[in-house]
């Protein structure tokens, strides 16, 4: 069984999921590992999909958008080491 543990503020699920739901299906198929919600994300980048979801014992469903993990990554972050400022991409770039 997947639960929700915590929602990204201003995230994609901000709003539509809370901490507890509970994940039922993805896509129309019985998601109970994490493996399999993983390749389902990875096959629907730039798409929705359906969650279907319960809160409380109450059925709900959600379409949420997916992009790509590294938009939520920050490009660059600041090293502080001496005197110099280090610039380094996370991304490669």
């Amino acid at each position: 069984m997947l639960v929700v543990d915590s929602v990204v503020p201003g995230g994609p699920a901000h709003k539509l999921l809370e901490p507890g739901d509970v994940l039922v299906r993805m896509n129309k198929e019985v998601t109970t590992q994490f493996l399999k919600m993983e390749s389902l994300l990875d096959d629907s980048v730039d798409q929705n999909v359906e969650l279907e979801l319960e809160r409380g014992g109450k059925p709900f469903t959600v379409q949420l958008p997916v992009s790509y993990f590294n938009f939520w990554i920050p490009c660059y972050y600041v090293n502080y080491w001496d005197p110099p400022i280090f610039v380094n991409s996370l991304q490669g770039g």
